[in-house]
């Protein structure tokens, strides 16, 4: 054995454990971030399991208790009523114009007498949560109806009014900004004569509901459409205040989201 190759087999040693050093070190890096993956979901899954709520979106939207939340939401939220009516009515130049998009909201009703939901029986439903079918109502109160006006305390306050009609004839664009909710039987003749060709065009710009009974078949296009369904029970009444309720919120919703000039201040 020759003095270079012991030198040779000497290097190879201090390779071999550099490299068996490098390994170790390695699989420690993988061990030590395994552990720290863990720590991490073990950290999640605890504050999961430990989240308290502070708020449901009702409460923080009714802002009439006491709370926190709802002492600091409702300054905010009239704050940024102020801004939106204030950026609606100025047009581009600053100047001051016609409020425009201000005024009631407006909820459309099918025009046929015999629907769940009608100009006959929408009023005492929608304010006080009687539910009295349309065929009843009218035969109460034969006289023919263009529209209705329902009043309301809103959960952010202050009492609101909206104009309940079964036509959308001699519409015109302010008329348009104001429709919040539509009630849909279904057949899209419904639609005849609307600024909003397509289903979808016309439920981003208001809220769709259909109220059917629980005896009924839902309805196809009501299936595929964007819309809130809502089931009365068609030989009891204890659903119906529910129902009604339920049905605002859906229409609050859509009016926070999408329309909020036509809330109150």
């Amino acid at each position: 054995v020759t003095a270079s190759d012991e030198a040779e087999a000497g290097a190879g040693t201090q390779s071999d454990k550099r490299q068996k050093t490098s390994d170790i070190t390695e699989v420690n890096d993988e061990n030590e971030t395994t552990k720290k993956k863990k720590s991490k979901k073990s950290n999640v899954s605890y504050w999961e399991n430990n989240e308290q709520p502070l708020a449901t979106l009702n409460s923080v939207l009714d802002c009439s208790n006491k709370t926190p939340i709802a002492e600091n939401c409702k300054p905010i939220w009239t704050a940024f009523l102020k801004e939106e009516r204030s950026a609606v009515s100025r047009n581009n130049d600053g100047a001051t114009t016609t409020k425009a998009k201000f005024g009631t909201p407006i909820i459309v009703v099918p025009a046929a007498a015999t629907s769940v939901i009608s100009l006959y029986n929408v009023k005492d439903y929608l304010e006080k949560g009687n539910y009295v079918p349309s065929s009843e109502a009218r035969a109460k109160s034969p006289a023919l109806v263009s529209e209705v006006i329902i009043e309301r305390k809103h959960p952010s306050g202050g009492l609101m009014k909206y104009k309940v009609v079964n036509s959308v004839r001699g519409f015109t664009g302010k008329h348009w900004e104001r429709v919040v909710a539509v009630f849909v039987i279904g057949p899209a003749y419904q639609f005849k004569g609307w600024k909003w060709k397509e289903p979808a065009e016309i439920f981003n710009n208001c809220q769709g509901i259909h109220v059917y009974f629980d005896d009924v078949k839902l309805n196809l296009n009501v299936r595929s459409w964007n819309v809130e369904v809502f089931e009365l029970r068609k030989q009891t009444r204890n659903k119906d205040k529910i129902q009604a309720h339920r049905i605002w919120e859906s229409i609050d919703k859509f009016m926070y989201d999408k329309k909020p000039y036509l809330l109150p201040q």
